[in-house]
């Protein structure tokens, strides 16, 4: 059996955050490897040496992050232990939802469909940048009617469609904007 080595490190959201329960995968003709992160964002995948390119799937969560997929272009080759911190480049779209009165609705749904033009991102510094696939995300209004949504930045003049559904037994109507 060849040799593996451990590919390890902390993956974070643009303001820092670990994001949690994301895959993070290396694989190449020969070999591949998928692992989950941890609550506090940690993954350590065991692979055999070699040059790999590196996928990372994550699930809508809310402020932290995105549902998305990104396969890197760039190869990694593991030739020992690597140690290699990843960072989704994401930015906070804070949306605030008001009745016709002007008062905070909390308990409100705010999400965005994806779709929007995203700049290309890289996950590893020096990376070649790739256009994400995905960017969904949703969130729920607190007692202030804020919702905060991570999404990957997007070209200038690009559009962001919000849906806003209401509280259940709230008599408001859902609402969507641009």
């Amino acid at each position: 059996l060849p040799s593996t080595f451990s590919f390890s490190g902390v993956f974070r959201n643009g303001a820092g955050v670990p994001i949690p329960n994301a895959s993070i995968g290396l694989s190449n003709n020969s070999a591949s490897s998928y692992v989950n992160t941890g609550t506090d964002g940690s993954f350590n995948i065991q692979i055999p040496s070699g040059t790999y390119q590196l996928s990372v799937t994550t699930q809508a969560a809310g402020s932290i992050a995105p549902h998305l997929q990104v396969t890197m272009p760039s190869a990694i080759t593991i030739s020992g232990d690597t140690v290699q911190d990843l960072t989704l480049p994401t930015k906070t779209l804070t949306v605030t939802v008001l009745d016709p009165n002007g008062n905070p609705i909390s308990g409100a749904n705010v999400s965005n469909g994806g779709g929007q033009q995203a700049v290309p991102i890289t996950l590893l510094p020096g990376g070649s940048p790739v256009s994400p696939q995905g960017d969904s995300n949703g969130a729920t209004t607190d007692a202030s009617g804020v919702a905060r949504l991570a999404l990957i930045p997007i070209v200038t003049d690009a559009v962001i469609h919000l849906s806003v559904t209401p509280p259940s037994g709230s008599n408001l109507s859902s609402a969507n904007t641009v």
